[in-house]
């Protein structure tokens, strides 16, 4: 026998190294995936649902969706054998759109186009399952190093909204897809979002200094964000009481938060004008039901 990586006969000693080392393999449990992981691994299930229903798609319906899409890079192709082409189709796309607009610089282009040479390469040589899928994943994480050596990426947070779906409360058919909302969530903040993402609640133990709710503490539904021109504040509709939306403005500073509405009709979907100015839509016109009836619909 040989000790493995070198040309030496296998010792008592090294045997039972490697047995151990190997043991450990067999006994250790399997490394949880991250959530980055796991959104890879939901996205290598999607793709292939979406090249079986390109297979039975009339060609009608391929046209119209190769018509209407802005990148064709964003389709799926007849070329597409399985979610590893794609996805190193993407990537490349990728790479050229960077290099064409010179964004990146060229020791950093080169690098990622070896990395994708590489993967390629390996793609055409293994028609296996298990060996495309591991690259598929190897193909996500090139992509998302891509994505972020993007120069306009330059910041660190980002805040978005966390909004919980449930119960029968809609505020805005066009855009539902469940039946309305459930209490719980508002604004998060990610930060170091490129690297290693740390969530913050940005409400968590601020109460409300102006207007009717003053005082008291968002413990209801969220809806909606937008965020203002200088990134300081943060627009957004919530329940108080009584079941109705009101929107609210949310220093990021400061830690203000100010009620701009009240009364006992819905209003939500704030949005700053250039002019400082806000705009919202609101239940106080008549209704607001685009697609179906709703119990405000005139």
């Amino acid at each position: 026998m040989m000790c493995p990586g070198t040309h030496s006969p296998l010792s008592f000693a090294c045997a039972a190294v490697c047995f151990a080392a190997a043991l450990i393999v067999l006994v250790s449990p399997v490394p949880a995936e991250t959530p980055v992981e796991q959104t890879w691994n939901q996205e290598h299930e999607e793709l292939i649902g979406q090249i079986n229903r390109l297979k039975k798609s009339k060609k009608k319906w391929r046209n119209r969706l190769s018509s209407e899409a802005l990148d064709q890079q964003a389709l799926i192709l007849r070329s597409d054998t399985d979610p590893l082409d794609v996805v190193l189709r993407r990537t490349a796309a990728l790479v050229r759109y960077f290099k064409g607009r010179e964004m990146l610089s060229l020791p950093v282009l080169g690098e990622f186009e070896g990395q994708l040479s590489r993967l390629s390469a390996a793609a055409q040589s293994t028609r296996q399952p298990d060996a495309r899928k591991r690259l598929f994943i190897q193909g996500c994480a090139l992509r998302r190093s891509i994505t972020f050596a993007n120069p306009l990426l330059n910041f660190d947070n980002i805040v978005c909204m966390l909004e919980q779906p449930g119960d029968l409360r809609i505020i805005e058919q066009a855009r539902a897809v469940c039946e309305g909302h459930s209490k719980g969530g508002g604004p998060v903040i990610i930060g170091d979002f490129k690297s290693k993402a740390v969530c913050v609640e940005a409400l968590a133990g601020v109460r409300v200094t102006s207007g009717p709710w003053k005082g008291k503490e968002l413990t209801g539904k969220f809806s909606g964000l937008e965020l203002s021109y200088n990134g300081r504040e943060l627009l957004f509709a919530a329940t108080t009481s009584a079941e109705v939306w009101h929107v609210f403005r949310f220093n990021l500073v400061t830690k203000e938060l100010d009620q701009l509405t009240d009364g006992p009709d819905d209003d939500f979907d704030p949005h700053q004008l250039p002019s400082g100015r806000i705009v919202f839509t609101s239940t106080r016109r008549g209704g607001v039901g685009r697609c179906v009836l709703t119990p405000h619909s005139p």
